[in-house]
């Protein structure tokens, strides 16, 4: 497309060999920047921050040490979000309208960065979507056919996304600092906040763009052993530079959905009964 790639935030604490396996992997993709990177930081670990030197331009931000709303609340439900928060009032800040979100314990495919380009366009086309997420929660290598359909999804999935700045205004006025960091998202793209009104949906590739990462024997495995080798390290992720056009991301906008799902019912197989 030619066109730059949204800036791209990643969420570290210190797993320094999982940033770097995540950071090889942006700079490996299609039309990255590094200029457009930023590593905030939950912490000072000095692994961490000899790893974005490797990666120069990349440039790096600490999130405050500690925020008073937060103290004294449960570590994985106030300071994560306040991290979020932080991270994205500081992007935004800067006049981006759009941001990818990724974190340290993820992995990107080659061509990820045209996928959330050329989502910008149908998220502006199509008031609809809330967010485009490289992921799929059904994404399994035995599951995933074709790398170019993008699909629509009524449920926040939370592995290598991106958010308008507009979607985040909305989300920061219902956000409370004892909820999960992923709550006051779903619940926005609900609309079960502030404004009532339709749900709004997710779109994302049938072959996934990102993939949850771990290994316990370096030190940065961040879910369970089981979790990871029964889920994740199931999940495919996309292995080329090619596999989707921009036709292909712009069909996922209602109009372009809708159609979609015409042809595919108008092409469907019609059985007589369940046996046939």
């Amino acid at each position: 497309s030619g066109l730059a790639h949204p800036p791209i935030v990643v969420l570290a604490h210190n797993r320094a060999q999982a940033l770097r396996r995540l950071l090889r992997s942006v700079q490996r993709a299609a039309g990255a920047d590094m200029s457009r990177v930023t590593v905030y930081q939950d912490g000072t670990h000095r692994g961490v921050e000899v790893v974005v030197r490797e990666f120069y331009p990349v440039r790096l931000v600490r999130l405050p040490p500690e925020a008073p709303d937060v103290k004294g609340r449960p570590v994985l439900s106030s300071k994560l979000t306040y991290n979020y928060r932080f991270m994205l009032e500081h992007a935004f800040a800067q006049e981006h309208e759009f941001v990818i979100v990724l974190e340290d314990d993820l992995e990107i495919a080659p061509d990820a960065l045209r996928f959330f380009t050329w989502a910008t366009r149908a998220m502006r086309d199509d008031a609809s979507i809330f967010c485009a997420s490289g992921y799929n929660d059904n994404g399994f290598e035995a599951a995933t056919a074709d790398a170019a359909r993008v699909w629509r999804g009524e449920h926040f999935m939370a592995l290598g996304w991106m958010l308008s700045r507009d979607s985040f205004a909305e989300v920061v006025q219902g956000m409370q600092m004892d909820q999960v960091w992923d709550v006051p998202f779903a619940l926005t793209m609900a609309r079960h906040g502030p404004g009532g009104g339709a749900s709004r949906e997710c779109i994302f590739p049938e072959m996934p763009r990102t993939k949850h990462v771990g290994d316990r024997s370096k030190g940065w495995l961040t879910t369970s052993a089981s979790a990871q080798q029964l889920w994740f390290d199931l999940m495919a992720l996309h292995s080329s530079h090619e596999g989707m056009t921009e036709q292909d991301v712009l069909a996922a906008t209602a109009t372009g959905s809708h159609e979609q799902t015409l042809s595919l019912l108008s092409n469907a197989k019609v059985f007589r009964c369940l046996w046939e």
